[in-house]
């Protein structure tokens, strides 16, 4: 029987999943409204026991506000873990934790230290893709469903600034703008609407998903409703959510006058991930490459070839396939564990 190597990228949003044998999933799942229903959640994603040799993981999950402190939340996703492994069948020995020092550790050892294993899923991809290209400077750019991170890596080794989330904030390493999740009040104050700027109202009316669904770069998907209002992440849904920004309706809103304030709420989003950029590449010199992945990598592509265009981009989605990008972290610490030792 095949054995199978699974990673766990367990974020507050999103659950992402990788195998060994090739497949990746994400599944969203708000996991501060229902932290206790993380075991459930995780549980179809492991292998059988038999067919298990290690379940790799690492975590954003545990800055929700659903737990008072971050300890707090590494502790109920490792617990959770264990918990899916138990009624899997899976031994708790198979487990193992990324940490920011660019390792895996027993879940005992993740345990005694767990802020050394919180928010560390963004280095796994950088250690990942610093092996694909050992010499020259390289920017990893990782723009998902709530942020974007960037890492520089040199001579095959990633040279970040910051590893905590505070620390890589002050250095623009890491970005809270997304394609689907953002509130547009954190991006925007005005909107344009019939030949003035309109102040919108600072209330979660609509996000950068609705921005993508109208300008068509994200897919319907009417079963998602995992949106501002709970409503499906179609076209015509995210016509109503834009025009309430501006204390509108579908009635009062013209599509066309959305599509336009949508035109400028991604100039807005593209002016915050450009700025982390430019701090990125003043940091490094020059460029031999940027690599780009994420549920965002359309967005960072078209940013790139109009600010860099003498840089040459590789998208992981045209390597690994679309799933497997989105779930690019999971999907790095299979390969990181296969070079182990």
């Amino acid at each position: 029987m095949e054995q199978q190597v699974v990673a766990l990228d367990v974020g507050g949003a999103n659950i992402k999943a990788a195998s060994s044998t090739g497949r990746a999933q994400s599944i969203p799942f708000p996991l501060w409204r229902k932290p206790e229903r993380l075991p459930h959640l995780l549980r179809p994603l492991l292998p059988e026991p038999s067919e298990t040799t290690a379940v790799l993981v690492t975590m954003t999950a545990e800055l929700c506000d659903c737990f008072r402190t971050k300890r707090d939340g590494v502790l109920h996703v490792l617990n959770s873990v264990e918990e899916a492994c138990r009624t899997r069948g899976i031994d708790a020995e198979h487990v193992r934790v990324w940490t920011r020092a660019g390792s895996f550790i027993p879940l005992p050892a993740a345990r005694q230290h767990p802020l050394e294993v919180a928010a560390a899923n963004w280095l796994a991809t950088a250690w990942w893709v610093a092996a694909l290209y050992a010499q020259g400077t390289c920017l990893l750019v990782d723009t998902g469903s709530t942020t974007t991170d960037l890492t520089l890596i040199r001579d095959g080794r990633p040279v970040p600034q910051g590893l905590t989330d505070s620390e890589r904030l002050l250095s623009r390493e890491l970005v809270y703008v997304g394609v689907r999740r953002t509130p547009l009040p954190a991006v925007l104050d005005t909107v344009p609407f019939r030949g003035a700027l309109c102040p919108i109202m600072a209330e979660l009316f609509a996000t950068s998903l609705d921005v993508f669904l109208v300008l068509e770069e994200l897919p319907e998907r009417p079963d998602d409703h995992n949106t501002a209002d709970g409503e499906p992440a179609t076209r015509e849904a995210a016509h109503a959510r834009l025009a309430r920004l501006i204390g509108g309706d579908v009635e009062s809103v013209a599509y066309d006058e959305v599509v336009t304030i949508a035109r400028h709420a991604r100039t807005a989003i593209t002016d915050r991930i450009e700025h982390a950029l430019d701090c990125q590449w003043r940091r490094a010199g020059r460029l031999d490459r940027c690599v780009l992945t994420g549920e965002g990598e359309f967005l960072l592509a078209d940013i790139l070839r109009r600010r860099m265009p003498q840089v040459p981009i590789e998208c992981l989605a045209e390597r690994l396939g679309p799933e497997v990008s989105r779930a690019a972290c999971a999907h790095a610490m299979i390969e990181l564990w296969k070079k182990r030792g």
